[in-house]
């Protein structure tokens, strides 16, 4: 500073308050206008898919170099015809994955549809259309902007808001600006896929678990009450003799076709539901609900509704024979609320662990969704020689084992048809017909009082106890009605409430969490989710708060609390709390801090590697306590910043 002002002021000093930086999660955003319409229910919610659903929906086409034969979700058919192509084109376009890709990128151009194209092998090729449905989901229900959408749903029951686009494009553009805002956990496409059926080619399964004497002894043990199992699947042949005398409740419903016509035209949903009319007794009534077409096509938002539906009519177990195969399957999350809510409400959901699938390495359950959530019962499946079945996923996520290869029931096309079906989809039935029983007994065990009591008439393969095969063994329930419940304390009402997070902020050491405590546990979970990956537990504290230490600049990590006690020798757990989310910003230096004209000051600070937003904002006042506060937001990346300050003196700076 030249002359006078030189004299008068030389420097300012700077009293640095407690640095506290945070993530401006929400920019402004203008609100577009958008039809926007309320939801109640699940059954409110299918009015969307059944406008938009279209036939020409696919999970996965597979196409090797020079050949015109393609597969459609495991359907043979031919490129020519799939893309309205001649045979001169479909040469050029598959004769290499280069230009396979260029192909894909014209069909763009002409019809709006965009690819997604993996090499699986040599000379074999994966496409997909991720944004095929045209259609968001978002965990929220006071979302003020559209984000381009021509019509957007607020679904109260699943607390999610549920956008619709005219165009692929547009669905594209808007999910990578959501996902940047609310984060990759809080919001999901709703993907195409298919009902997971791996066909080999009696009914044995009844017979290796005794549910087969269970059932013709249900009418001695005096039971009167009865329980109803979800079968969340390709619908039902209610004509079959298998379901002859057995309730099929007037509630189930077709929510991808949006009406009450629950008629298995596939099979795999008449198969599984035989599986479990065959081992359990009239007293287990079905809620069937339909998620697939014809061809086994759903999709992420169907399933959704279709948990969400169960919950809201009373189910006391759900079966889900199917998953979302993915080496990143443990990465999703799409499911996982509704998941949650089951797992509170003392709702079993039995999934089948995954069988082995082209283009998917190894036999990981951690690529298969929901499977791979550790609320969740998954199964893997056995062979006749009750050992793990060729094709069957494992893992540690595995909780138990069933009979799953040469399975005989029920099938669509006859009163008495019958057909052998393998794979983990006819292994989950089994136990999920074990665990009705166990509901059969007391209906309101909470999932992790269900499984453990269930665990006493399980026969241990494997290595002793738990193991990554096998899980706990496979059910022998002959006994059952015979003995006294050993966890009948283990109720919903007596299970840890789920805790809910307060405080997500970074701190001066790393991020910090807080949570209002919960009556009676001994401690907390804290649960971890970073950067998209695989949900880990991180801590286990005795305190409300905890402070996250271990992450970097520039991170993305999402945190949930799970409360746990110890009863009977076993540790009882909560529900997921609420999920937050934080960007890690470390502690920002200001350098330099000088007089640079009159009024003005520049201030010099240090550059951080990673800046989300870009913006950072400088807070300057006369007082300690920033009362009356002026501010300056500018572009993170400039290494100055200069901005006027009123009247000279000393003033009190701070930075975030």
């Amino acid at each position: 500073m030249a002359g006078r002002n030189k004299n008068r002021i030389r420097w300012m000093t700077a009293a640095m308050a407690l640095l506290v930086f945070f993530h401006l999660r929400f920019l402004p955003v203008r609100a577009d206008s958008c039809r926007t319409k309320k939801l109640n229910n699940a059954k409110d919610a299918v009015s969307i898919l059944k406008k938009d659903w279209e036939s020409t929906y696919f999970q996965e086409i597979r196409i090797r170099e020079n050949s015109d034969k393609i597969e459609i979700d495991g359907k043979k058919s031919t490129f020519t015809g799939t893309f309205s192509v001649n045979r001169a084109i479909m040469k050029k376009a598959v004769s290499s994955g280069n230009n396979l890709s260029r192909f894909l990128k014209q069909q763009k151009n002409a019809e709006g549809a965009i690819y997604s194209l993996k090499k699986t092998g040599k000379g074999s090729y994966s496409v997909t259309a991720p944004y095929q449905s045209k259609r968001i989901v978002v965990y929220t229900t006071s979302m003020s902007a559209s984000y381009g959408a021509s019509e957007k749903y607020i679904y109260k029951e699943g607390k999610e808001t549920i956008l619709c686009f005219d165009t692929e494009e547009k669905t594209r553009k808007a999910y990578e600006r959501i996902r940047k805002i609310y984060g990759r956990k809080n919001c999901y496409i709703d993907e195409i896929f298919s009902v997971e059926n791996k066909s080999m080619s009696a009914g044995w399964g009844a017979a290796a678990t005794e549910m087969a004497d269970l059932k013709s002894s249900v009418p001695a043990s005096g039971l009167a009450s009865s329980v109803t199992v979800a079968v969340i699947d390709t619908g039902i042949n209610r004509n079959h003799s298998l379901f002859s005398g057995r309730t099929i409740l007037p509630d189930s419903y077709n929510i991808a076709g949006g009406n009450k016509n629950i008629n298995d035209t596939n099979g795999h949903g008449t198969h599984v539901a035989g599986i479990i009319a065959d081992m359990t007794p009239a007293n287990v009534k079905f809620l069937v609900i339909k998620i697939a077409d014809a061809g086994g096509s759903s999709s992420s938002l169907v399933i959704n509704l279709a948990m969400n539906y169960a919950i809201s009519h009373n189910a006391d177990v759900m079966n889900v024979s199917y998953g979302f195969l993915s080496p990143y399957a443990y990465r999703y999350t799409f499911l996982d609320k509704v998941i949650d809510k089951a797992y509170t409400k003392g709702i079993p959901i039995v999934t089948a662990a995954g069988n082995v699938s082209e283009g998917i390495p190894g036999r990981d359950v951690n690529n298969c969704y929901p499977a791979c959530n550790d609320q969740t019962v998954a199964v893997s499946a056995l062979n006749r020689n009750l050992s793990l079945a060729e094709y069957s996923y494992y893992g540690s996520a595995i909780d138990f084992c069933a009979p799953g290869t040469r399975i005989t029931s029920a099938w669509v096309g006859s009163v008495n048809g019958y057909r052998e079906e393998s794979g983990t989809s006819m292994a989950a039935p089994h136990i999920t017909s074990a665990l009705a029983y166990i509901k059969l007994r007391n209906r309101k065990l909470s999932v992790q009082g269900s499984c453990l009591e269930l665990r006493r008439y399980c026969v241990d393969l494997g290595s002793p106890g738990k193991d990554a095969l096998y899980g706990s063994g496979y059910p022998r329930m002959k006994n059952l009605f015979g003995t006294a419940g050993a966890y009948d304390s283990w109720t919903v009402s007596a299970m840890p409430g789920s805790p809910v997070i307060s405080l997500c902020r970074n701190d001066q050491k790393g991020t910090m969490i807080q949570w209002g405590t919960v009556a009676g546990v001994k401690g907390y979970y804290v649960y971890r989710r970073l950067n998209g990956g695989a949900n880990k537990k991180v801590a286990t504290v005795t305190g409300n708060y905890f402070l996250d230490r271990q992450t970097g600049e520039g991170d993305y990590c999402t945190y949930q609390v799970v409360a746990y006690a110890e009863s009977q020798g076993a540790v009882k757990q909560s529900g997921y709390s609420n999920t937050v989310a934080n960007i890690t910003l470390k502690p920002l230096r200001i350098t330099k801090i000088k007089a640079a004209g009159r009024k003005k000051v520049l201030l010099k600070q240090k550059r951080l590697q990673v800046w989300v937003n870009k913006r950072l904002e400088i807070q300057y006042s006369k007082s300690r306590s920033f009362k009356n506060a002026g501010s300056k937001s500018f572009p993170a990346e400039q290494a100055s910043c200069r901005f006027g300050t009123g009247k000279k003196g000393k003033i009190y700076i701070r930075a975030r």
